[in-house]
């Protein structure tokens, strides 16, 4: 690094807490500590011919917009490599937040005309296991029905297949109110939302999940009449980092 203008060592002091070094240490500094594989930055601006690049990257919680360009003398020799950039963190906040309004939207309207098409309470369940399933990606959803003689949510329909060994735990598990995911969102009567199935202590088909792939699942009531009849739950393998906007 040669040079940082003004507004280069301003817009790095507000991140520097995730820099290598200090704003005011950078110039000077070779780029190789800014990357985990400096060979291929090297590459890439070792030859004017892969200029003008464009990237985002992420920096701590902050997005930046980089465009690197080729800096020639007026023999046409090139001299080497200039880096602008931005912070374009609410920029793509806002398109994300526009995508994924996008996406809920469609997946309600899919929703509701699968529903619109059932003729049966199983017809019901398994439109809204599948559509929700695909239309958010996820892995796997399953019902879970409240049996009256023993107070216990019981495994009814699934939708998707994750592994032969996490169906049977599941075929086989029941939960009391408040116990694991489904018993939680029970007990709650509200959406459950558990980033890392890992953590929950009360669920015996969270240790079969994780060895299935499976990261983090939402879990919510079905009720009738004010009564909760059932719980429908999504799992998937990524981990899930819902917005407010998703969660309603």
């Amino acid at each position: 690094v040669r040079y940082l203008n003004p507004a280069s060592v301003a817009l790095l002091r507000r991140i520097e807490q995730y820099l290598p070094v200090k704003a005011d240490a950078m110039v000077g500094q070779s780029i190789d500590i800014f990357h985990r594989e400096p060979e291929r930055q090297r590459r890439l601006l070792s030859d004017p011919r892969n200029l003008p690049h464009h990237a985002l990257i992420r920096i701590g919680p902050e997005s930046l917009e980089l465009m690197v360009s080729a800096i020639m003398d007026r023999g046409g020799n090139y001299l080497g490599p200039m880096l602008t950039w931005d912070v374009v963190t609410e920029k793509v906040e806002a398109e994300v937040r526009e995508k994924e309004l996008t996406a809920d939207t469609r997946a309600i309207n899919r929703l509701l005309l699968a529903l619109g098409r059932a003729t049966s309470g199983s017809e019901v369940i398994t439109a809204a296991l599948t559509t929700v399933r695909e239309e958010f990606d996820w892995s796997y959803g399953s019902f879970w029905e409240v049996y009256a003689d023993d107070r216990t949510l019981r495994f009814t329909q699934d939708s998707g297949v994750v592994g032969e060994e996490f169906r049977r735990v599941t075929s086989e598990s029941r939960f009391h109110e408040g116990e694991g995911l489904n018993g939680q969102a029970w007990q709650s009567r509200d959406l459950v939302v558990v980033t890392d199935l890992g953590e929950m202590k009360s669920c015996s088909r969270a240790p079969v999940a994780r060895r299935a792939g499976l990261k983090s699942g939402v879990c919510f009531p079905i009720l009738v009449a004010g009564r909760v009849v059932g719980t429908m739950d999504f799992l998937t393998q990524e981990q899930l980092t819902l917005s407010e906007g998703r969660i309603d």
